[in-house]
């Protein structure tokens, strides 16, 4: 018997134990596994994904299922772990899912963080297909109940992954935000190059910032704020490219579509929507402070463009 079969005769072990001699026969399992080398490893870990895969996920089993989903994510990654999970995904896996998160953030991919806010949004989907008794929790407890305490896992699981988008983003926009305007710019420049968007978003910020330097006394704030919103509707428009979304007439409507689509959340697309509204609608006013207005317009598209560009397109570096 050579090591990835002995290995595998462990998984059955293990689903076979009583619950006090798991935690032996766990510790067994993780030094044949970590004594697995090369090409074994991942045959060890294609033995745990089949295993888990076939495993019924019921509450009863939740032990089981996280150890072997732990022993896959830390030789190889959170992304596996999903792609595992996601199959035949149910809320008793939102548990299991929940703890990695925890334990290991930086082990799951900004890709696959996007992947599991997508899934487990649509709720509608979950319920229909995937929440049935025999996934329920055990012992003397209703299916309403049931129910109430898996939804509490996924509104869990959906808050540690956007609070993790949230940390992604700051990290990779740098020490440069919201420094200056300048410095904006950079940042902003540097975030699209990193992304790979090779649209109009830079010519059309260019042309807006030009148009707010250059032009002083015979200044218009309607087309310095209409520049701007172009510039938005770029962003949006290549960033609905990259997370396979096609545009519509309107970046609002667009928005609504990344937002439909599992891209953004109830609480972003809110806030894209809220900046898109100002720029469409403040153009058509004249302010005595025309001119710092729209340098703070401009300023917060900037700002929001790296935020949308971080949270809806991989770096060239995660794309590969």
């Amino acid at each position: 018997m050579d090591a990835v079969e002995q290995f595998d005769d462990g998984l059955h072990l293990l689903l076979d134990a009583e619950e006090s001699d798991r935690p032996a026969i766990e510790m067994r399992l993780r030094q044949d596994f970590w004594s697995l080398s090369g090409a074994d490893i991942g045959a060890g870990a294609g033995c745990i994904a089949k295993f888990a895969t076939n495993l019924r996920p019921t509450p009863d089993l939740h032990a089981v299922r996280l150890i072997l989903f732990d022993l896959v994510l830390q030789a190889t990654s959170g992304d596996i772990v999903w792609q595992i999970i996601q199959n035949s995904l149910a809320y008793a896996d939102c548990r299991v899912l929940l703890t990695l998160l925890q334990q290991y953030p930086a082990r799951f991919s900004w890709k696959c963080l996007r992947d599991i806010q997508a899934r487990l949004a649509n709720k509608a989907a979950l319920d229909a297909s995937q929440l049935s008794l025999d996934i329920m929790a055990p012992g003397p407890i209703s299916a309403a109940n049931a129910r109430l305490v898996h939804e509490g896992y996924r509104k869990k699981v959906l808050e540690l992954v956007y609070d993790l988008r949230i940390k992604n983003y700051v990290q990779r926009s740098g020490p440069a935000l919201g420094a200056n305007f300048e410095a904006e710019q950079a940042a902003l420049e540097e975030s699209i190059a990193e992304a790979g968007i090779s649209d109009g978003v830079l010519p059309a910020l260019k042309k807006a910032h030009e148009y707010l330097s250059g032009h002083q006394e015979d200044f218009s704030f309607k087309t310095s704020m209409d520049l701007t919103r172009t510039a938005y509707e770029e962003t949006i428009n290549s960033c609905a490219k990259k997370a396979e979304v096609k545009p519509a007439m309107t970046g609002g409507q667009t928005l609504t579509l990344l937002k439909n689509e599992g891209k953004l959340t109830e609480e972003e697309w809110d806030l894209a929507r809220g900046l898109y509204k100002f720029l469409s609608e403040r153009g058509s006013h004249t302010l005595n402070s025309e001119h710092k207005e729209a340098k703070v317009s401009l300023f917060m598209v900037m700002e929001f463009s790296q935020y949308l560009i971080g949270t809806l397109v991989p770096s060239k570096k995660e794309q590969s």
